[in-house]
């Protein structure tokens, strides 16, 4: 039985690689979102020369469990980008953002929409400024879908000599 589109997950990430080919230094972002002593310590030589997915490593490491971090009034958008960097720009669902973000919010005055259908939107509006990305599906399903064509066409061609 083959699977809906709505029983598929999609996952996103930061596309730090195709960042700079839209416009976007990815880099001085990433470092704007570390805790203001981690990004004094830090030159623009020092930036320059490490690999974008070191700083967010950094990132995940020191500055998310920072209670400044991901504060409730945070705009939605902004949240996503900051919940990818402190799972270390790993591929990520809307459900597990949002499940995330409610977590984090539960008892914040300032009541937001953070369901996995808002999540969803951002995430797969979100290539402009934060780069999101869809990660793209298996290549085994497109193998799949394409092997069994051409099994069918032999099938046929073959009756009609057998008789």
């Amino acid at each position: 039985m083959a699977e809906t589109s709505e029983e598929i997950a999609v996952e996103y990430y930061i596309d730090v690689d195709g960042a700079g080919a839209h416009g976007r230094a990815i880099k001085p972002m990433i470092v704007s979102r570390m805790g203001y002593i981690m990004r004094q310590s830090l030159t623009a030589e020092m930036v320059e020369d490490m690999e974008a997915q070191d700083l967010i490593q950094q990132v995940a490491y020191h500055a998310a469990d920072d209670r400044d971090f991901l504060l409730p009034d945070t705009p939605l958008k902004e949240s996503v980008f900051r919940v990818l960097l402190a799972n270390e720009n790993k591929p990520m669902t809307a459900e597990q953002v949002s499940k995330i973000l409610e977590d984090k919010w539960s008892l914040s005055p300032y009541p937001r929409d953070t369901t996995p259908e808002v999540i969803e939107r951002l995430l797969s509006s979100g290539g402009d400024t934060y780069r999101f990305v869809a990660v793209p599906p298996p290549p085994e399903q497109e193998v799949e879908a394409v092997s069994e064509a051409p099994a069918d066409a032999e099938s046929e061609s073959e009756e009609p000599t057998e008789d």
